[in-house]
């Protein structure tokens, strides 16, 4: 019973995280790239893979943690990717962060109960971006 409600709260922050940031247009990584500019390309790249994104709680729910595992990590290396094409330094630390943080559910989903602390790191990392990039919806 534990595991399925953490599992629930996992969901529910992951699906916070995920629709709170999609809502900018591309640029190319450049070291004097403004908060803007970097937020207009984590819009745009967020944007295409959305349908992952919203799909998470539901692998989450399921009960399917390998399923669940395999959905985290394609949304964490895509996160890495557009990390890669930010080049202002906040927001691709930001976004590295939310990366990290995904990566950490992977690990987290392996043991029998999930570590609620996976909650915060998730929640925190999705509020430091969307505090960089307000516009982002």
């Amino acid at each position: 019973m534990r595991r399925s409600i953490t599992l629930s709260m996992l969901a529910a922050t992951v699906v916070l995280a995920a629709t709170g940031l999609v809502g900018c247009t591309g640029g190319a990584a450049n070291a004097n790239q403004s908060v803007e500019d970097a937020c207009k390309v984590v819009q745009t790249e967020m944007t295409s893979f959305q349908t992952e994104m919203a799909g998470l709680a539901g692998e989450l729910t399921s009960g399917d943690t390998d399923a669940a595992k395999k959905a985290f990590s394609t949304v964490t290396t895509k996160l890495d990717d557009i990390a890669g094409k930010v080049g202002n330094a906040e927001v691709k630390d930001a976004i590295s962060g939310m990366s990290q943080a995904f990566g950490t559910v992977v690990e987290g989903l392996s043991g029998s109960t999930p570590d609620p602390s996976l909650l915060t790191e998730l929640s925190d990392s999705a509020s430091k971006l969307q505090t960089l990039c307000p516009g982002l919806n």
